[in-house]
């Protein structure tokens, strides 16, 4: 009953659009966005539907699970690793938008002007490499542990018509409530005698990660959990920690055609090359390391089966992680995109139903090794008397491919949309439920 009632609440705009051909949705004038959401969590490795029940399941079992979240899993007891997918290297991707509170006003078709209030961004990535995993040779490998959150205080975007340019632009204000870059390095290698035969191997592993923060802690003597909450509520706005970042986001679009509009999005350029600046980290520091050519089987038999302290401090070494506050300045800006896109128009109707947009470009984002990427992809829009609104791509953004479904149920005075995706970083597994995002919006207006 369900499928069929949402199979006819999408065929009847179509229908409807047929028998009145000049019916047409319009825009707003004026719109107020509240409470959207954009949540993504990927992997290259686990597939959700071999290891938890469907979503009716844990809707129906709700309470249950709660009680013990084991009654989640397919198979309470085991859980299976392909190891040799598993070796090629791990990642984990996460990703999530908050935006409480969006106003627009559209003066004419040619000129408009918003407000974005306190829009924030949580994302963060783990991987573990195939060199780590499989014990090849490597030196000084940085592993993917970035993670950052970043509210946009303030934002004004505007856009108006020059000539048959469409011109959009966004200042905006932005402040980071926590930040981290890869810090974690890891190195293997061969050690050979002067022969040049292998006597065994040397392993290197050290952390030394600064988490950057918008309070002072280095007064704190107890440098407990609890105390850093604490502190970190009392002090957060008590002082002169937050320093502001400035960029701006630009964009054009150039109708070449009647059919074709060529456009590209700059996002996040620095303004004026100021960054939000942070004073205080928590560091977290330590090392260990393995190196077997050290190891002399002769001495140990030699000194009653045990490993002599000598021998032991130079094959393995470690010290306890610390976690130890600081005071530096640290001036970071939010991730830069480029971006070209089109809009095709395949079909010759004055009012088109369907709309391809490919695009292609890179992005910059400190919060990898390799800070570099491509962005693009393709989608297809299908509007229905800006009634209803159907989007369908598959897009390669923030390092993960994602095929999404995206719908638009448009009143005028109420719009809702809702959005469903599968994603990973891996182009097969993105295909294969390996991670799912969810986005939801609300605007109001007339």
């Amino acid at each position: 009953m369900k499928k069929i009632f949402l199979i006819c609440f999408i065929i009847f705009p179509s229908l409807f659009i047929h028998a009145n051909d000049d019916f047409r949705i319009p825009n707003r004038r004026f719109e107020l966005s509240l409470a959207n959401m954009d949540l993504g969590l990927s992997n290259d490795h686990f597939i959700a539907r071999d290891y938890l029940h469907g979503p009716f399941y844990i809707l129906g079992n709700f309470g249950n699970i709660l009680s013990d979240f084991s009654r989640i899993l397919l198979n309470e007891e085991v859980i299976t690793i392909n190891a040799g997918e598993f070796l090629k290297g791990f990642i984990i991707d996460c990703n999530a938008t908050f935006q409480p509170f969006s106003f627009k006003f559209d003066l004419n078709e040619n000129w408009s002007f918003g407000l974005d209030i306190a829009h924030t961004n949580v994302s963060g990535n783990i991987s573990l490499s195939e060199n780590m995993l499989t014990l090849n040779e490597t030196d000084q490998e940085i592993l993917n542990t970035g993670m950052a959150v970043i509210v946009e205080a303030l934002a004004i975007p505007v856009h108006f018509q020059l000539r048959n340019f469409r011109i959009k632009i966004k200042p905006a204000v932005y402040f980071p409530l926590l930040y981290a870059e890869p810090g974690i390095n890891y190195s293997y290698r061969n050690v050979y005698d002067d022969n040049g035969d292998a006597i065994g191997i040397r392993l290197d592993a050290g952390i030394n990660k600064q988490f950057y923060i918008p309070v002072n802690l280095t007064r704190m003597e107890d440098n407990s959990f609890n105390d850093i909450v604490q502190y970190a509520q009392n002090n957060f706005w008590n002082n002169n920690n937050i320093s502001l970042g400035f960029d701006l986001s630009l964009g054009t679009e150039y109708p070449l055609f009647p059919w074709l509009d060529l456009g590209v999005d700059i996002m996040h350029i620095p303004f004026l090359f100021r960054g939000a600046r942070m004073h205080y980290y928590l560091q977290l520091s330590g090392n260990t390391f393995l190196d077997t050519s050290h190891l002399d089987i002769a001495e140990i038999i030699a000194n009653g089966g045990t490993i002599p302290e000598e021998m032991l401090e130079k094959i393995y070494g470690f010290s306890e992680p610390t976690f130890n506050p600081g005071s530096a300045t640290k001036e970071l800006y939010r991730p830069f995109k480029l971006l070209f896109y089109a809009n095709v128009r395949p079909f010759p109707f004055d009012k088109p139903i369907v709309t391809l947009i490919p695009s292609a470009g890179f992005s910059i984002n400190n919060l990898y090794p390799d800070i570099a990427a491509f962005e693009g992809g393709m989608s297809a829009r299908v509007d229905l008397a800006n009634l209803f609104i159907t989007t369908l791509g598959i897009n390669y953004n923030d390092r993960n491919w994602i095929n999404s479904l995206d719908l638009a149920f448009n009143f005028r005075a109420l719009e809702l949309g809702i959005g469903l995706s599968m994603r990973s970083p891996d182009f097969v597994q993105s295909w294969r439920g390996a991670g799912m995002g969810l986005n939801l919006g609300l605007t109001f207006g007339w």
